[in-house]
């Protein structure tokens, strides 16, 4: 029923809306003329289009095919008279025109048939027409009554319908901002950083982002529905955390909860993640649903381990730097200090922040002359110095370095401290061990080095041994008592703390060393406290002296005396056994000078390269030269006797230079100084260079002179006892004593070989009773 008039509402505001039928429906004269004309123009229309379908198709088109639309037409829009006036003017038109032949008469029956029917049908359509429009007046009225009605019931529906559509059109609105923030909302979920979990009161998952699965690796699918307790997200040892947080969600009063746990992903790794939970209650305050955005901080902590580990670390290394390190604002502040610094304060780290520095290590009201500090600030460079500080205790190279701030601006500097004490001390130690001694006497060393000792340790008593063979006892080379020395003595070593270094590197006592020893009558004439030895080692490890430092108070700092004692005590071993080895030397070639002058034996060294050689003083003697006779291949060639002079040049040159074979040559010489002839024994060994040439010979010549007489002369005693012999041995032919003559003669001849040196000539055979 509303479709049916919708549509006839439809029809009609198309009937009434149409401009063009609104000309045919009026009731003045030109509404008439309208309608009458619209006959007239259809008959012809209708005449026309007959003409150009017979002209286009051909002979044998109906009738009327072209007239009954016209009639149809007319009749429909302009009334009964109009759609009469079309069948008329058909009528006449086809008669004249159409039928054959031409004129108003009507031939053939069919076509007057036709012609009857077309009148009926005109006529019909005319009447309906007329009716249509009189029943469409009559609904006009109707309409026109019922529409002022509908007009003001729309009014008042369309009233309420304005209504229903301003509060439709807020609803819509509203809608599509609630739409729109959800879509922003689900936008924001599923594109922000942080994971989006949404559970209800019973901790039911009912959202889950997308950056949740990127985070945890379940998927919405896996978590949605499903107890967010099933997920087993949470760390064993966070689980207090956890719990803690969920209680206050659910005590009705929190309403925003911030906790940081460890979190387990699908896959079993661990992360650190921060929870922002928003607590939604319902009317009663209880909560409905908890809307959690969690973000990974796993990166930020271990970055945050990292940078503590390094703050610790770092801490840790500017404690254990054994400077000390302080860091300085411009106006001289302490900032901060390493622990070495705060030590040696006597302080606290925490107590030097803030202090002047100058009051604090200086203990003065400003900063000294030669700050280096001050010196940073004012350039803005990196200073060096080196300081003494009696109230820290030594000396120090100080370095200051600036410091500078973000915008690259100085705000201080870095004051590092080296303590240099012991380094200037060991500076000292070895200037005095190489300026010591300079003269070569012993004695005079170990004076010095007592003396030395007794400052640099500020001891009373000093003294440096030389161990006995026995090692039982000693003998003093220096002893440095109340600012002079003593006479050295040779002392037992027994119940005395020297007795303890003996054989050990060093031996300390720093205090009550007299109650130690009862029995060492020194120390208890000294009353002294403490005691400090070393033994001093040969090159060969063996103990050869021992050094003693001995003093009235105890000894402080063990660590710095050990070490300066240690020092000294190579270089006092050193000249201990240079000592020693000097005096031996001094004996050896004593002895061994000796032996050569009482042997006639002299040394000497040729060199082959520059053509001279180098003799002792014995050698000198026995070719009667001194330092001004050439020692060279011609000088030693002008010594040997002219006899014998070309067999020397020759074995020289042929066997001992061109073969390396040793020297051993007995020869002549004619002495230098008073043209004496001189038998002599040469004996040498060469030298090579890396090449295995030849370079040198060097060896001993013995005047053999004597030697060379005795055996001429036991020579000759020999031809004549030979002689003899043979007289005896005729005599024997003859005479029955013979035999006892001979070995009379042979007991003499092995006498006088004897007395040469040489072997018995005969085999006696007799017992000495015999003899």
């Amino acid at each position: 029923m509303s479709k049916r008039r919708d549509l006839l509402s439809a029809l009609d505001k198309a009937w009434q809306g149409n401009t063009f039928l609104a000309y045919f429906r009026q009731e003045s004269p030109l509404g008439r003329f309208y309608r009458y004309g619209l006959a007239v123009a259809a008959v012809a229309a209708a005449v026309g289009l007959r003409q150009i379908l017979e002209a286009w198709i051909g002979p044998g088109l109906p009738t009327y095919i072209t007239f009954y639309p016209a009639v149809m037409t007319v009749g429909l829009i302009a009334g009964f008279g109009p759609g009469l006036l079309v069948t008329i003017l058909t009528l006449l038109s086809v008669a004249y025109w159409v039928l054959p032949p031409e004129g108003f008469s009507v031939g053939s029956p069919v076509e007057r048939l036709g012609l009857v029917i077309f009148t009926f049908l005109g006529l019909y359509m005319s009447v309906i027409a007329a009716l249509l429009r009189r029943a469409n007046s009559n609904l006009e009225s109707t309409v026109a009554e019922r529409t002022y009605a509908l007009s003001e019931a729309n009014e008042e529906l369309q009233a309420q319908t304005d209504e229903l559509i301003a509060s439709f059109d807020e609803l819509r609105d509203a809608n599509d901002k609630l739409q729109e923030q959800e879509e922003r909302l689900r936008f924001h979920m599923e594109n922000s950083p942080m994971a989006v979990i949404e559970w209800d009161k019973d901790f039911i998952v009912t959202r889950w982002s997308g950056e949740s699965q990127n985070m945890f690796g379940w998927s919405a699918t896996e978590t949605v529905g499903n107890p967010i307790s099933k997920l087993k997200l949470v760390y064993e040892e966070d689980m207090p955390i956890v719990a803690r947080s969920m209680a206050q969600l659910t005590d009705g009063v929190t309403r925003q909860v911030v906790s940081t746990n460890r979190n387990y992903t699908k896959n079993g790794s661990v992360r650190y993640c921060t929870w922002y939970n928003s607590v939604l209650s319902d009317k009663q305050g209880r909560m409905a649903s908890v809307l959690s955005e969690v973000i990974d901080i796993t990166e930020q902590k271990e970055a945050e381990q990292a940078i503590l580990l390094a703050k610790e670390e770092w801490e840790r290394t500017f404690d254990s730097v054994p400077d000390l390190i302080a860091i300085m604002d411009s106006q001289h502040r302490i900032t901060r200090v390493n622990k070495a610094m705060a030590e040696r304060l006597g302080t606290t780290q925490h107590q030097c922040i803030g202090q002047f520095c100058y009051l604090s290590v200086h203990g003065t009201d400003q900063p000294p002359a030669s700050c280096p500090h001050a010196m940073t600030l004012s350039d803005s460079l990196q200073h060096n110095a080196e300081l003494y500080e009696e109230r820290l205790g030594g000396t120090f190279h100080v370095t200051t370095t600036p410091l500078l701030n973000e915008l690259g601006e100085m705000s201080g500097s870095i004051h590092v401290a080296r303590d240099i004490t012991e380094r200037k001390e060991t500076e000292d130690v070895l200037r005095f061990l190489n300026q010591c001694g300079s003269s070569g006497s012993g004695e005079s060393f170990f004076e010095e080095l007592a003396l030395f000792l007794a400052k640099a340790l500020k001891m009373d008593f000093i003294c440096i041994d030389v161990l006995e063979d026995d090692h039982l006892s000693a003998q003093t080379l220096a002893v440095f008592h109340n600012g002079e020395f003593e006479d050295n003595v040779s002392y037992a070593l027994k119940d005395t703390p020297c007795g303890d270094v003996v054989g050990k590197n060093i031996c300390c006592f720093p205090q009550n060393v007299c109650g130690l020893f009862p029995n060492d009558e020194v120390l208890q004439d000294l009353q002294a406290e403490s005691y400090l030895g070393t033994t001093l080692w040969s090159t060969e490890g063996k103990p050869i002296g021992l050094i003693a430092v001995i003093g009235r108070q105890p000894l402080p700092d063990t660590r710095r005396a050990e070490s300066i004692l240690q020092l000294v005590a190579a270089r006092a071993a050193s000249e201990l056994e240079s000592q020693q080895s000097r005096k031996a030397l001094s004996e050896s070639e004593f002895f061994f000078k000796e032996s050569q002058r009482v042997a006639a034996i002299g040394s000497y060294k040729t060199d082959f390269n520059s053509g001279r050689w180098e003799s002792s003083e014995i050698l000198d003697n026995i070719f009667g030269i001194d330092g001004n006779y050439p020692h060279n291949l011609q000088g030693w060639l002008g010594l040997i006797h002219p006899d014998d002079r070309e067999m020397m040049d020759q074995y020289l040159r042929e066997e001992v230079i061109a073969q390396g074979k040793p020297f051993s040559k007995e020869y002549r010489i004619i002495r230098n100084n008073d043209g004496e002839t001189r038998w002599l024994l040469g004996i040498g060994n060469v030298g090579h260079d890396i090449n295995g040439s030849i370079i040198s010979l060097i060896g001993t010549i013995q005047d053999i002179t004597e030697r060379k007489q005795t055996e001429e002369l036991i020579q000759r005693q020999v031809e004549e006892l030979r002689a003899t012999n043979e007289d005896l041995e005729q005599f024997n032919d003859a005479a029955v004593g013979r035999e006892l003559r001979m070995i009379e003669l042979k007991r003499e001849i092995n006498e006088l070989c004897s007395k040469a040196g040489l072997p018995e000539r005969y085999k006696m055979g007799f017992t000495e009773d015999q003899q």
